[in-house]
């Protein structure tokens, strides 16, 4: 739920930001993209060095 939230929340406002900024579109778009897929990253399992053996 709450990546959905994010993706719609850069497609409100990408076009604003973009002009705002002076940033084009495709490059907003690819730093958009690696910035979620960071995030997504982020939220997966941690490593398994960081996992608890008991688990």
């Amino acid at each position: 739920m709450k990546t959905a939230a994010a993706q719609m929340g850069y497609v409100i406002f990408r076009d604003t930001y973009a002009r705002d900024t002076g940033t084009p579109l495709e490059e907003l778009d690819e730093r958009a993209a690696r910035a979620f897929t960071r995030m997504l990253a982020g939220l997966a399992a941690p490593p398994a060095e960081q996992r608890d053996p008991e688990d």
